[in-house]
């Protein structure tokens, strides 16, 4: 099947900058300023559009399956907030960086990396390993949520 437009990656050592970034991003956003948060989104970005070690045409497939399920989640949560202030005009929400830009990405590779421990198959050698790589990429995407949300909402 030939694609409409090609969809380039960055290379996969991208990734551990990506990874540097955003812990580096969230530790000076909890210790500084709220300025540094964009540090952390620069990283998730490195994290989220980069390849994997082996990219194989099912992890192409779950990738292009995970960015239209979440851009209908974004969509989705926009348009209910928009529906919320039509209806309750004294109601203000928290509309912050992190709930329209960094919550998408932490969405994203919880997902990504959900899909792939569920599909991952038995021709991967060292599957145990890889389920654990994917599985702190899950833990990652949580504690930062959380990281974020408890900063906000308190």
């Amino acid at each position: 099947m030939k694609k409409i437009f090609p969809f380039n990656l960055y290379p996969n050592f991208l990734k551990t900058i990506g990874i540097i970034a955003s812990v580096v991003g969230i530790f000076l956003f909890l210790f500084l300023n709220q300025d540094y948060q964009l540090l952390f989104y620069f990283g998730l970005i490195f994290v989220i559009y980069s390849k994997e070690r082996k990219e194989s045409e099912l992890i192409e497939k779950i990738r292009a399956e995970t960015f239209k399920t979440i851009f209908g989640y974004f969509l989705a949560f926009l348009f209910v907030i928009f529906l919320i202030g039509i209806i309750y005009k004294d109601i203000s929400f928290p509309c912050s960086s992190f709930l329209l830009v960094g919550f998408p990405m932490i969405l994203y590779i919880f997902y990504f990396n959900l899909l792939l421990i569920i599909n991952l198959g038995k021709e991967v050698e060292n599957r145990k390993r890889v389920r654990l790589g994917y599985f702190l990429w899950l833990t990652f995407a949580l504690i930062s949520s959380l990281v974020f949300a408890l900063t906000y909402f308190t």
